[in-house]
């Protein structure tokens, strides 16, 4: 039949609900990530070859789409891990379907993912030069055939996603809908094998043919003046359907050459579907993002690499290559805290851990304060806060730690208005200037001798609030407003960076409903002004006293992420923040999950405290300690 002829047919299909592609056959599974089996695990421990393999895909007899053949080919060059994890990604170079960028966006993605323990499988395709089913036919064989050989490269054929570049994008997208579940009386594994791709990776993408896209890629593909229906079937913002697979988009604003729009589109009908998807919209780049270099390349990496470690792709281990202030933590037990607790705020000064009350089992509010010395592994009860409340973090401004609002009494308390401050020295408490209104599970930063509150929640216990204040620490006896963040919402951590303060997830809601937030974003004194940066991985909070500063960049340990899919809860990993990247990326995990627990770095030591093993009982008291001497 003629190219035309077909399209009009998948066409058809499609609209039908049923994904069919050259040859057709309806797809009736989702595949999605899995376990590997016992005899997988044990031959992914071998070491893989060095040197990549390259493979005919067409022995130079290759379809062009209509019935007919060609002498030519496509090839695929296999880069397998020295020490796989399972998955595997085939990778489509970019080029705009008249070249195929193979360096930057071929082989060098590919050796970065065997840095992370995925085979990366590069693709030469066929340039299409009009004939646009070519580049399809050669992505579809080649997930083919890493599938039907996935036991010889070590690889779970459940686990074998496709990413791409540009152009490379649009292929890729095109068979992640466009596939089926291979032909049963094929002669052949490869053959027989499906072409459905578990989940995608697209950067700067092409996604439509039609206005918004991309016209020298249409050209090349389709060919000058093609037809409105071949131009709708390869239009991939309106090819989605719940059976398309997962997906991980990134794009520059500023990306002049292949706009925007089209991962916004792509993303959008993702969404719409009920498709698991994640679209990370960069500042800046443009098209190649800065010639595969500097913050919104790594953004993107690191990123996509953690959406598929949550969608438990590839395992939390392989999301960051271990940097050497980073080493693989060894835990060990120290000794407990004086009761269970969660949610205590948390301080470090000179060498101590301090904790200022917090929840108990039965979620009373304690006002019990004790300080951890880790040189003596002991724990040392000070004087009681003034008041039973939680729902209140520390701002440190020498030897004096400030604290204020709060839910007062055991839960559900009144929300309160109060301001103290702790003497270290002399181990007492006095009151400041209370806030203007009554909040709670706001945040607390000191920052040129102001302290600045900000969110939180009002007196009814579940409305978010926006509003930001600021009080002078030098004789100051009223609190003044100051920009308010773009994103209310209480259960905020906050940090301190170069002289900027830092917003960190949280939750919309409390009382009734609490939805985790991945919301981050940047005050800037000097300007006065907000911006957003780089989200959490996935919404996240519950983890304001476990948020320190290390080596120039944030630390989150632990918390509670209700909103993931798939949902986590209560969670064990550490999560650091670059701000010259502006990206997160996991350093380590806990030996448990906990919420709200109670973290710091401490004499060169990390230590972690206190906090809810489920959501949040019941409650530990235990305390663990891992060594990072010699990285401070």
């Amino acid at each position: 039949m003629s190219g035309i002829r077909f399209a009009v047919r998948q066409r058809a299909a499609i609209a039908d609900g049923t994904p069919q592609t050259y040859p057709t056959n309806p797809v009736k599974s989702f595949l999605f990530a899995s376990l590997v089996t016992l005899s997988q695990l044990a031959a992914f421990g071998q070491d893989a070859p060095a040197t990549p393999e390259k493979i005919s895909l067409w022995s130079n007899h290759a379809p062009v789409g209509d019935g007919t053949f060609q002498a030519a080919d496509a090839t695929i060059t296999v880069h397998r891990a020295a020490k796989p994890n399972g998955a595997a990604l085939v990778i489509c170079p970019g080029g705009g379907y008249g070249g195929l960028v193979t360096g930057a966006e071929g082989h060098g993605i590919a050796q970065w993912l065997n840095k992370h323990g995925i085979t990366g499988v590069v693709l030469e395709y066929r340039l299409p030069k009009g004939n646009a089913f070519v580049p399809l036919l050669d992505a579809q064989r080649a997930i083919r055939t890493v599938r039907a050989r996935a036991a010889q490269w070590e690889i779970d054929p459940k686990r074998i996603g496709i990413i791409g570049f540009s152009a490379g994008g649009h292929l890729a997208s095109t068979a992640g809908r466009h596939f089926d579940a291979g032909d049963p009386k094929a002669t052949d594994a490869t053959g027989r094998a499906s072409c459905r791709p578990d989940f995608m990776i697209l950067v700067y993408p092409v996604i439509s043919l039609g206005e918004k896209g991309h016209q020298g890629s249409r050209d090349n593909l389709l060919g000058a003046g093609a037809k409105p229906e071949l131009v709708e079937l390869f239009s991939n913002e309106k090819r989605v359907t719940r059976e398309t697979p997962p997906a991980f988009l990134a794009h520059a604003l500023d990306d002049n050459a292949v706009l925007p729009e089209n991962s916004r589109m792509f993303y959008e009908a993702l969404k719409a579907s009920g498709v698991e998807t994640k679209y990370l919209e960069l500042q800046s780049g443009g098209h190649g993002l800065n010639g595969y270099k500097g913050p919104s390349w790594d953004a993107w990496q690191s990123q996509s690499l953690e959406w598929l470690a949550a969608l438990k792709i590839i395992p939390a281990a392989d999301v960051a290559v271990r940097r050497a202030e980073w080493p693989a933590l060894e835990w060990k037990k120290g000794a407990p805290s004086a009761f269970v607790r969660v949610e205590s705020p948390t301080a470090v000064v000179d060498g101590k851990l301090y904790l200022f009350g917090g929840f108990t089992d039965d979620l009373g509010a304690s006002n019990e304060v004790d300080v951890y010395n880790p040189a003596a592994d002991a724990w040392t009860r000070l004087k009681d806060m003034p008041t039973h409340v939680t729902h209140l973090n520390p701002a440190i401004d020498g030897g004096t730690i400030w604290f204020a609002g709060g839910f007062k009494g055991k839960h559900p308390g009144p929300v309160t208005d109060e301001v103290w401050k702790y003497e270290i020295t002399s181990d007492s408490w006095s009151a400041g200037p209370p806030l203007p209104e009554p909040r709670g599970g706001g945040g607390l930063a000191i920052v040129g001798r102001k302290l600045h509150y900000f969110g939180g929640y009002k007196p009814d216990r579940d409305t978010n609030a926006s509003e930001h204040w600021s009080l002078a620490l030098d004789g100051g006896k009223e609190w003044q407003r100051e920009a308010d963040p773009p994103t209310p919402r209480g259960h905020v951590a906050a940090a301190v960076l170069d002289g900027r303060i830092y917003a960190l997830g949280g939750a919309h809601g409390h009382d009734k409903t609490q939805n985790d937030l991945n919301a981050c974003e940047c005050f800037d004194p000097a300007t006065g002004k907000w911006r957003e940066i780089a989200g959490l991985p996935d919404g996240r909070s519950h983890f304001e006293g476990s948020t320190f500063i290390r080596k120039g960049r944030i630390v989150v340990v632990g918390g509670r992420c209700n909103s993931s899919k798939p949902l986590r809860n209560v969670v064990g990993d550490i999560l650091e923040y670059d701000p010259k990247a502006d990206a997160w990326s996991v350093v380590g995990t806990m030996p448990e999950n906990v919420l709200a627990p109670s973290a710091a770095i401490v004499a060169g030591r990390l230590v972690v405290t206190g906090g809810g093993l489920n959501s949040p009982r019941p409650l530990t008291a235990a305390t663990w300690i891992a060594s990072i001497s010699g990285t401070e």
